[in-house]
């Protein structure tokens, strides 16, 4: 659905054992959140790691207590009320942090716990994140590095600006291929500035005209690439609610119509879409 990406070193191969370094486990009664690898399908070729089509897909694994803060707070104050009285004023600083962490130690083995599965896929020169918050494919990339001898990555550098490309495209300069769907966001430099978003609306030209005259920069933009893939990227390449489109859908109901079990079907599917993602890639950094 999203996608995050990095650029790899040329040369670099994931050793999958290495993924056994940091296994995903459940959290102890006293640990708030627990961070490690998982098998990414129930069908993985390696423990941690499954090999499909030339690509690698993996899974970090999280599992979350969940004490609400208001839960906490509540407590936390009504053992402030009750030590008042008993002291005869009320508790410092020191006093109700030393509370709030008492109430927190004592209610976390009580709190329920949540799991959440991010992927990532090695392809090429690229990894994927399956994501659309960077805070999640930073903690991938930590959680990589902290079992990884070695974690290769590169920023990803466009041809040309990929600001500047976006405001030919809102102006009317298109590459082949690429169309403007019906959703821009506008955000000024200045601070305080509130963004302004376009939704679900034909994007007028002379309109966006006007808002790039008046200091506004695309930060994201809705487009199709070839008729078989729109999405949202932004200014940093990370692309949102990956849409297959009817040319896209096609060639997944004939892989499907092929396929003998869901196992057959997952690597189709993962086999056509970062696929996919592989040659918007290409078509991003290198062709605009």
């Amino acid at each position: 659905k999203n996608a995050i990406p990095y650029l790899l070193t040329p040369g670099f191969r994931l050793d999958p054992e290495m993924l056994s370094r940091r296994p995903a486990r459940p959290c102890s009664s006293n640990e708030g959140r627990t961070t490690g690898f998982a098998a990414p399908c129930d069908h993985s070729t390696a423990e941690l790691a499954h090999h499909v089509a030339g690509y690698t897909l993996i899974c970090l694994e999280t599992e979350d207590r969940l004490l609400p803060g208001s839960v906490v707070a509540e407590e936390v104050e009504t053992r402030a009320i009750d030590l008042e009285k008993l002291q005869g004023y009320k508790p410092g600083r020191k006093q109700m942090r030393e509370l709030k962490e008492r109430v927190t130690e004592e209610l976390l083995p009580r709190a329920f716990t949540q799991k959440r599965r991010t992927l990532g896929v090695f392809a090429g020169q690229y990894f994927l994140v399956d994501t659309s918050s960077p805070a999640r494919a930073d903690l991938m990339i930590e959680t990589l590095r902290s079992v990884l001898d070695a974690l290769p990555l590169a920023l990803i550098q466009t041809k040309k600006q990929i600001t500047g490309e976006m405001i030919q495209w809102l102006l009317g300069t298109t590459p082949w291929g690429l169309t403007v769907d019906d959703f821009v966001e506008l955000e000024k430099a200045e601070p305080g500035k509130p963004a302004i978003a376009y939704k679900r609306t034909t994007l007028d030209e002379s309109d966006m005209r006007r808002r790039i005259y008046d200091g506004y920069v695309p930060r994201k933009i809705g487009v199709t690439l070839n008729d078989r893939l729109s999405f949202k990227v932004d200014d940093s390449l990370h692309l949102k609610q990956l849409t297959a489109l009817e040319l896209m859908q096609n060639d997944k109901r004939h892989q499907d119509d092929q396929a003998e079990n869901v196992a057959q079907v997952f690597d189709a599917d993962v086999t056509l879409m970062v696929g996919e993602l592989v040659s918007t890639y290409n078509y991003l950094i290198n062709d605009l």
